[in-house]
Order: C-alpha cells, then structure tokens, then sequence
C-alpha cells in the first residue's frame, strides 16, 4: 500500500511541478517538490528507503522531463541516503526540523546535480548556485513547512508508516 500511495505522490507531485509550479516561478526559480517529498521521507525511513526513494523518483523525473537521464536520479539518491543519516538523530517535533532539513537537503540535491551536469555537459553551471540554488532551497522550506505536517503524521501513524518487515 505503501509503494502505490507513493508512486500517486509522484505522478501528483511531477505534474504540479511542471505544470502549477512553473507558474508559481519566481526570477526563474521554481520549488521542487519531488526533492521535498525525498527529503521527507528520508528523514523518517532512512538511508536505503531515503536512497532508493530519491533514485526512483529522479529517474522518473529524467525519464518523463530530462535531457540528461540519471542526473536527478543520482542527486536525489544521494540526498535521499545523506537526509537519511539523520532519521535516529534528529528530533523531527521541532518545528525548526523541516525547516533547516529542507533547506540543507535542496543545497546538497542541486549541488549534486550541478556537479554531474557540469562533468556531463561540460558547460561552466556553478554561476547556477547563488542565482538559483539558495532561492530554490528557501523555496523549498517555506513549501516544506506546509506539507511537513500532514508528511510527518501519515509517516508515522498513517498510511507512509514503516512496516515492522522492513
């Protein structure tokens, strides 16, 4: 049940960021909310759910929106296992939590993938980072903060909660 609701989460979660989002850009920066979603997650279910999570939906994202497939599957894969350090050690009440967890997880999510696009296309990216990487990550928390809540109680005792078998 729990891999169904979040493979809806992705399909809903893709489509409002290319479409409703795009309209909601500001100076050319748009939130991402499929790096929330796996920033989230993480940070309740852990490194290899957190891992794995982020390299599926990236390569989603590759595969339906990229030009380069398995850039966002790397970044978000790799976000997913960093955040998911932090699942046994972070006090996730605090309404700080989200917060600072979105912000640092969008500045590692698009560092990662500035890094791959950069060895990829060869192109100078990293004129990216204070234009858009630091507007995105505040973005990012402040949408954050409004999903966090309902993320956190179905994460825990709802429909996203860990299974005793996993």
């Amino acid at each position: 049940m729990r891999v169904l609701a979040m493979a809806v989460i992705f399909f809903i979660s893709l489509s409002l960021q290319s479409t409703l989002f795009s309209d909601l850009s500001y100076r050319g920066v748009k939130p991402d909310l499929l790096a929330i979603i796996v920033i989230f997650y993480s940070l309740f279910h852990g490194t290899l759910s957190g891992a794995g999570l982020g390299f599926i939906y990236g390569l989603g994202e590759d595969l339906i929106l990229g030009r380069f497939v398995g850039l966002n599957a790397l970044a978000k894969g790799i976000t997913g296992y960093v955040i998911g350090l932090g699942e046994k050690r972070v006090f996730k009440e605090n309404f700080l939590v989200p917060l600072l967890v979105c912000f640092s997880g969008t500045v590692l999510c698009q560092v990662v993938y500035l890094l791959l696009l950069s060895l990829v296309s060869g192109e100078n990216v990293w004129l990216r980072f204070k234009g858009v990487i630091l507007p995105q990550a505040l973005y990012n928390s402040l949408l954050g903060l409004l999903i966090y809540g309902k993320f956190a109680k179905s994460a825990t005792r709802g429909i996203l909660k860990r299974s005793r078998h996993y």
